[in-house]
């Protein structure tokens, strides 16, 4: 290198060394902050990967195989618009009607109604009591307010009682769960505490009015009232079988009655209990209102009674050395107490027992043993031995 001959010539190339210094800082900073900008800005939009188109199908509610009755939806189309994870709660004057959740709910605008996947319902009365409804789908029509339920519908109304059925319909309106006669349905009562009594029925249909607290079951009723008693290994079941019944679950009540068919026989009630038979055309059952066990039972028209004991009672013991015999009674009026284990018959009332007819204007028969009262007695024939009358 060549020294530089005087001190100007010395500034001089310090000062182009420095410039040549400061310019390649720039060019190093520059290409730096350009590679910053490179490496951390998004990527350009013309190469984002394209969107996910939707497959119409996945917004169509998935059919359930395991239900019997399946709500009526459009097929030609998928609905509106769907949310996961559902609640709405129908009100009336800021007074609440019914609450529903579920897992999937799809909206169909033009038809104003919502289809709901895995239900739980809350129906209110009018003093706020709860009926609770579970159900594999709903279908509430936003106009009306009124809800159907499909598949697995059990209801437990706020006495305990439990209904289950394949469909059902309520009507906000008038407070009324109804099940047309097309589909059965099978009640229970449930207790936790009172575990010896229980009440079982069946029907083609039912309805029920939430305010009047009553079940009416409109055909093909089946009823079973199932106690067990201290000491009885076995459960004491009262069977009624009969055309239709109305369930009064606010007096503990129930009515069991026949339908007439012209130009076919005469159909009756029926209930059977260990040791005996009886029919009716008409039925009426008190239950005591704390433990719903039958406190007493009527029946009315044509009434026909057949006791036939097939082991000692504990009335046997301490009155008679054998048990009591089979008696045959008939009747337009019988009233069965429960706790005094009698029969009080009225009406025309009749007693065929040990060949024996026995009539009065009331006759009280005593179920646990042979015994039996007449109350202004007009009758009594002894039956001859050789022929049994």
């Amino acid at each position: 290198m060549n020294q530089p001959k005087n001190f100007n010539q010395l500034i001089l190339k310090v000062f182009t060394y420095s410039r040549s210094w400061r310019i390649f800082l720039a060019l190093g900073l520059g290409v730096l902050i350009f590679f910053q900008i490179t490496a951390f800005s998004p990527s350009r939009l013309e190469q984002d990967p394209p969107a996910k188109t939707v497959d119409p199908t996945e917004l169509v509610p998935e059919e359930k195989a395991d239900i019997q009755v399946k709500p009526d939806l459009p097929k030609d189309r998928v609905p509106e618009y769907s949310i996961d994870g559902f609640q709405y709660v129908a009100t009336e004057k800021n007074k609440k009607q019914w609450k529903i959740n579920s897992v999937q709910a799809f909206f169909y605008q033009p038809e104003g109604f919502v289809h709901n996947i895995d239900v739980k319902s809350e129906l209110y009365d009018s003093d706020d009591n709860i009926t609770y409804i579970t159900s594999k789908e709903a279908k509430y029509v936003e106009g009306t307010k009124d809800l159907e339920l499909f598949g697995n519908v059990i209801a437990t109304f706020p006495d305990g009682l439990v209904v289950k059925a394949p469909y059902a319909l309520y009507r906000t309106a008038t407070k009324k769960i109804s099940v047309p006669r097309k589909y059965p349905i099978l009640g229970y009562t449930t207790s936790e505490e009172k575990k010896n009594e229980h009440l079982e029925f069946t029907s083609m249909g039912m309805d029920y009015d939430q305010d009047k607290q009553l079940v009416s079951l409109p055909e093909k009723v089946s009823t079973k009232v199932i106690e067990i008693k201290p000491g009885e290994a076995e459960p004491e079941i009262t069977t009624v079988l009969s055309d239709q019944a109305l369930l009064n679950r606010e007096d503990n009540t129930a009515i069991y009655t026949m339908v007439d068919r012209p130009n076919f026989p005469m159909t009756f009630v029926k209930i059977t209990q260990p040791g005996m038979h009886a029919k009716g055309r008409r039925a009426e059952f008190d239950f005591k209102s704390e433990e719903r066990k039958i406190e007493r039972m009527k029946m009315f028209e044509k009434v026909e009674i057949f006791e036939d004991p097939k082991k000692p009672k504990p009335g046997d013991i301490k009155t008679r050395k054998k048990p009591p015999q089979a008696r045959y009674s008939t009747s337009d009026y019988a009233e069965f107490l429960t706790a005094e284990n009698l029969i009080i018959l009225k009406e025309y009332p009749q007693v065929y027992q040990d060949g024996d007819t026995i009539t009065g204007e009331v006759v009280v028969m005593h179920r646990d043993t042979d015994l039996v009262e007449v109350e202004q007695g007009n009758a009594y024939s002894e039956g001859r031995k050789d022929n049994g009358t």
